[in-house]
């Protein structure tokens, strides 16, 4: 079925003239990036069917104007764009869980305000303004912020995190407010101050808490608070000397994926409320969970967007597409497709997501993880392993992709430990394989370059 589905679409693509990328089978489209605009934020409808994408203007031309770009996901047709009034510092924009509006919220310390704008996905027209006044409050600060924004599981609230500032700019300390809007009046439900300037929330996908970092002179902590009682504590995660800008929730609500730093992602398990497991990728920029948990979706600039075994931790597919100045990367609701945008070509690609795993890519012995030194290198490395026997080995080091991109031939070793010395000058930086096989050996080692 989806072999038949993949020609139809080809068809369907060259009729449209949607580029494809030539030789790699998990690209359905690209789409170009306008000149001079950029993605400030996106997200799928609920369905898949459609990607909503804020486009933000980067030019001194004020005349531009951000608009939100609507595009097929089976296709990357164009849909319509619809004309946005705001342009912002942060972004954010979201279906409603029917699909049929899109709320765009824009907040900037310049402006001096937030707008919450609901837009007819069908006719591209506003039709509501979402009013934030009756916050308590309000008048004793010149402007607010909104800095994130989500609807509960079951789609009868709208959760923001509205942070109150002084005139210069400077954020209100102890007086951000947590808010629940009722969709079916777009009035407050309920609204309490949050603890010590909380940035992002994400609400878990079970509904009853969501999660926010706060940094303090304690040091960095991920809280989980009640969504019934907003200022009820119900645990917290000490991250140490971590900073985060980044979590998320597993679409079942079992794990909680926190980005710590520029090259850790720490996993909490949501059953016990007790630590997981780490992974460790060089400049992460986003991750997201697919498939009930069991994967692990990343990116990070001039690497794969990669798809990872969340339990054995093995890396089971990379995208090599994507080894360039990537910038954001999703994962559709139905963990079918990854949406990436790719700086450097400045284009979307829109991705099939692989969570079989690829034959060249082999799971890891942790204990063998040191023997390859230095990791990550930019010229030259060393792999130091142990035959069985004398015998004669080949020498390959593969893409992401299991493409061979180095061959070093044959070479004799001894029985025992051996070091071998690879020449990786002429790759590009990014995660690579390095395989060797022979008579009763057969190994394959990941090696980071990295200029």
């Amino acid at each position: 079925m989806k072999t038949k589905i993949l020609l139809v679409l080809a068809v369907v693509m060259s009729l449209l003239g949607i580029t494809e990328m030539k030789g790699q089978m998990d690209t359905l489209w690209s789409y170009p990036i306008q000149a001079n605009y950029s993605p400030s934020a996106w997200t799928f409808s609920s369905d898949d069917s459609l990607i909503a994408i804020k486009m933000k203007n980067e030019s001194s031309d004020t005349s531009k104007r951000p608009y939100i770009l609507l595009l097929k996901t089976l296709t990357g047709d164009s849909v319509k764009a619809i004309r946005s009034i705001y342009q912002s510092d942060r972004d954010k924009i979201l279906f409603t869980p029917d699909n049929k509006y899109i709320l765009s919220f824009s907040s900037t310390y310049t402006t001096g305000f937030v707008n919450i704008i609901m837009w007819n996905v069908a006719t591209g027209d506003s039709v509501r303004r979402i009013t934030i006044d009756s916050i308590t409050d309000l008048d004793t600060y010149n402007f607010y912020s909104a800095l994130s924004l989500q609807f509960t599981p079951d789609g009868r609230y709208l959760l923001g995190n509205i942070s109150k500032h002084f005139g210069d700019g400077s954020r209100a300390e102890n007086y951000n407010h947590f808010v629940l809007w009722d969709t079916t009046n777009w009035q407050i439900a309920k609204q309490c101050k949050n603890y010590n300037q909380p940035d992002n929330m994400v609400i878990s996908p079970r509904g009853n808490y969501y999660a926010f970092y706060q940094s303090n002179m304690l040091g960095n902590f991920m809280y989980i608070s009640s969504l019934d009682s907003a200022d009820t504590l119900i645990t917290n995660f000490d991250l140490g000397t971590n900073k985060s800008t980044y979590w998320i929730f597993s679409e079942n609500g079992k794990y909680l994926g926190v980005r710590c730093g520029r090259d850790s992602i720490f996993i909490w398990d949501m059953d016990t409320f007790s630590y997981f497991k780490s992974f460790y990728i060089q400049y992460i920029v986003n991750l997201a969970f697919a498939k009930d948990s069991l994967y692990l979706v990343t990116n990070a600039p001039y690497s794969p967007t990669q798809i990872w075994d969340v339990n054995s931790s093995n890396l089971i597919y990379g995208y090599q597409d994507t080894a360039h100045k990537s910038g954001r990367m999703m994962l559709s609701n139905s963990s079918d497709y990854i949406l990436v945008s790719n700086f450097d070509k400045r284009y979307f690609y829109l991705y099939n997501s692989h969570f079989t795993p690829n034959p060249v890519i082999e799971p890891f012995d942790k204990h063998e993880q040191s023997i390859i030194y230095p990791n990550p290198s930019d010229k030259f490395t060393k792999l130091k392993f142990n035959s069985p026997q004398m015998t004669t080995i080949s020498v390959q080091v593969l893409n992401a992709e299991g493409n061979i991109v180095k061959d070093f031939g044959e070479k004799i070793f001894e029985q025992g430990d051996n070091i071998l010395n690879l020449d990786c000058s002429g790759l590009s930086s990014g995660i690579f394989f390095c395989r060797i096989t022979g008579k009763n050996i057969n190994k394959t080692y990941k090696i980071i370059i990295q200029k």
